[in-house]
């Protein structure tokens, strides 16, 4: 089927002429600034490109090969990117400067693409740990050690239900078990959860609920598998997509560890091809996917030591380094810091690292990361977002976050009241959540504010629900006029 002749993008061998080229720019420019500041987006819609940064943008950027060596190619940022990346590292709890000699040293770098690049990076990095791939910092064991009695066995992938769909297309990438095709490969009928084997672990009290991971289905589910000498790969959350909830690192690790150390001993011996003694390594890897959450959670954690609001029910979540058993943590760019294109922060230590491949000489850098080439303006604009705004200014904004998500849940269990005492409008949000829930309006309404949507199956019911994050650039304005249209008496026909 051919091209509408009306389409202004059509492209044909011809070229187009400059009016052609100019009323396509306008139909592009005027679709995108339609589309700003929708509601129902994990997204900074209006990041500033002012000054220097409008400059860089015209100039090749490549920041080819690893952080932390120059390349050959002249045109990078690298300096810029170590010192974004020595800034995460900091405010994740990890030495805030990368020593390439100390094995107990941060390591990371920028994705050019979201935080889907650095859990692709992580579920890799976790399987070649595991299956006793090469280490570039092995910890080599105590000559007249034993040898394993028995060999150790494939890992299994453990995430919840609301984790990222990325999760399970990067388990088929790098080709990790989840317990689904492992136990019924294996353990068919041996489930030690009620049912199936599950694809994933559940989530506390089913799809209804805060969107945390269900501890008590992970530890079950990891005893079962640490018993029979498989290893773990545990993804856990720092603000889930849809809900914005945040799993309990810290219990999933201690409990992870108790598992092991009863069922195996706290590590495991490996002798890759190559390397002429053992080392030691753990049983499993943690990896949080804090797309959104670990960008503005550390601010509030700041507001909370500092009395600027309260601590909450719960204690804190601890989703970061401050947990020692974290292995790596990857953070979204493009979400509250703000960038004009998707990109990401992926961390972890020197400890964990695999031996990098053969030195590209043509590139001058070693190939550690997925890419080759990777976008080096990310590093310009995340440097310049951190030294624009001190720790302080990024406290008040994620504080203001927090309280315009808590005024937003407010009006609308109001509305409940006020307006549809007989409907259930499902109004919920997580604790420390930007993210607020309720049963889907009228496609008008979801159109014009911009919301995001999921259907979602509860007591045998189907539940077609909405969200809106409250990000740096949400208004009261925005959630009052929201409320407003949801008070039509056909708002949710």
């Amino acid at each position: 089927m051919g091209l509408p002749e009306t389409d202004p993008y059509r492209l044909q061998g011809a070229g187009l002429t400059p009016a052609e080229r100019t009323e396509a720019l306008e139909a592009m420019t005027e679709k995108l600034a339609a589309a700003g500041d929708e509601l129902g987006w994990q997204l900074e819609w209006q990041p500033d490109l002012s000054g220097h940064l409008t400059e860089a943008l015209t100039a090749h950027v490549n920041n080819i090969g690893d952080p932390y060596e120059d390349s050959g190619f002249g045109s990078h940022t690298k300096e810029m990117e170590r010192r974004v990346l020595d800034y995460l590292a900091d405010l994740w709890g990890a030495q805030p400067h990368h020593d390439p000699e100390d094995r107990d040293s941060y390591w990371g770098f920028l994705c050019s693409m979201g935080a889907t690049e650095g859990n692709l990076f992580a579920l890799w990095n976790a399987r070649e740990y595991l299956t006793g791939w090469k280490l570039a910092f092995p910890d080599v064991a105590a000559r007249g050690q034993e040898e394993e009695a028995e060999p150790v066995r494939e890992p299994v992938l453990l995430f919840s239900s609301d984790s990222h769909y990325s999760i399970m297309k990067a388990a088929r990438i790098v080709q990790l078990d989840t317990p689904a095709s492992l136990g019924k490969r294996l353990y068919p009928g041996e489930c030690p959860l009620d049912g199936d084997w599950p694809s994933m672990v559940p989530s506390t009290d089913g799809p209804d609920g805060p969107g945390t991971i269900d501890q008590q289905a992970l530890d079950v589910l990891v005893r079962f598998f640490a018993r029979r000498r498989h290893p773990a790969v545990i993804v856990l959350n720092a603000g889930t997509t849809f809900k914005g909830a945040f799993d309990d690192v810290r219990s999933a690790c201690t409990n992870a560890a108790a598992a092991y150390r009863d069922a195996q001993g706290a590590t495991w011996r490996a002798r890759p091809d190559d390397q002429a003694e053992d080392d030691l390594r753990r049983w499993y890897w943690v990896h949080v996917d804090g797309a959104l959450g670990t960008a503005y959670m550390p601010f509030l954690r700041m507001a909370v030591d500092r009395g600027e609001i309260p601590a909450g029910p719960s204690p804190f979540p601890a989703f970061d380094f401050r947990v020692p058993d974290v292995s790596s943590i990857v953070v979204s760019t493009h979400k509250w810091i703000g960038s004009p294109w998707p990109g990401g922060a992926y961390l972890t230590h020197n400890r964990y690292r695999m031996d990098p491949p053969d030195f590209p000489e043509y590139v001058g850098a070693q190939d550690t990361t997925i890419a080759g080439s990777r976008n080096g303006h990310s590093a310009v604009i995340m440097w310049e977002y951190f030294a624009r705004h001190s720790h302080a200014d990024q406290m008040h904004q994620a504080v203001e976050g927090l309280q315009t998500a808590q005024y937003a849940e407010q009006r609308l269990r109001r509305l409940q009241e006020t307006h549809w005492p007989h409907l259930d409008l499902w109004v919920d949000r997580s604790e420390w959540s930007l993210s607020v829930r309720f049963r889907r309006p009228t496609q008008a309404i979801v159109d014009k504010a911009g919301l995001g949507g999921m259907t979602v199956r509860v007591k045998g019911e189907e539940r077609q629900y909405v969200h809106l994050f409250t990000m740096r650039n949400t208004t009261l304005e925005q959630i009052d006029q929201l409320v407003k249209d949801l008070e039509n008496p056909q708002a949710f026909d």
